[in-house]
């Protein structure tokens, strides 16, 4: 029987120090994760957004130049969603052109694994939260909609709803860890014609 091997990678956050971010270890972190992944057997990376930690433009771009360079030296393939420290500062094509790797929604075939990047829009303030644009919710339906096959389904934000309780960041803020549409998100899931697994961030969940 064919096994796919996945790896992994979430929240780099290469750039600045903070209380809760050793941002400045970052990239040496990265190295060796891509060391490890070029000795094992694996089929393709996966990279769930938030590579680096916003500044400003310009250094935003030599942060994520800094994460792709690292990521260039992947053998294996490697596929990209962007967070919301990712397109503060800089456009979702920014980040392509960066990564030279598409970051938008999309079904992608990975060894016998069906994946659906879901790359909806990821800006964050401290008034609205995470709020899907007009046609996020189009788009996920319509790219469940195509297979039948089990998917794995691929977002920066978690599609749980899962309570924050006792998350340093989260608890006080739910809004800033799941969609305001979270609900309809669910709904769309449960009426995909697929089993779904949804990776997001460091949290896993199954349909």
């Amino acid at each position: 029987m064919a096994t796919t091997r996945i790896a992994v990678i979430a929240d780099i956050h290469h750039g600045r120090d903070t209380p809760t971010e050793r941002g400045s270890v970052a990239l040496q972190l990265l190295e060796r994760f891509v060391t490890e992944v070029n000795a094992e057997d694996i089929d393709a990376v996966i990279d769930l957004g938030d590579r680096i930690s916003d500044e400003d433009p310009e250094r935003d771009r030599l942060l994520q130049s800094d994460v792709a360079m690292c990521f260039a030296k992947l053998a294996p393939t490697h596929h990209h969603v962007s967070g919301n420290h990712d397109v503060a500062l800089l456009s979702l094509a920014d980040n392509e052109a960066i990564l030279d790797r598409p970051s938008g929604s999309r079904a992608v075939i990975v060894g016998d694994v069906r994946c659906v990047f879901w790359q909806p829009d990821v800006s964050l303030t401290p008034t609205r939260g995470f709020r899907l644009s007009a046609s996020d919710l189009d788009a996920l339906v319509q790219l469940l909609a195509q297979d039948d096959r089990p998917t794995l389904l691929v977002s920066h934000v978690p599609l749980s709803g899962h309570a924050q309780t006792g998350n340093y960041y989260f608890e006080a803020n739910p809004g800033h860890a799941a969609y305001a549409e979270t609900d309809a998100i669910r709904a769309a899931i449960a009426d995909a014609p697929c089993p779904i697994v949804g990776l997001a961030g460091m949290f896993i969940g199954i349909r």
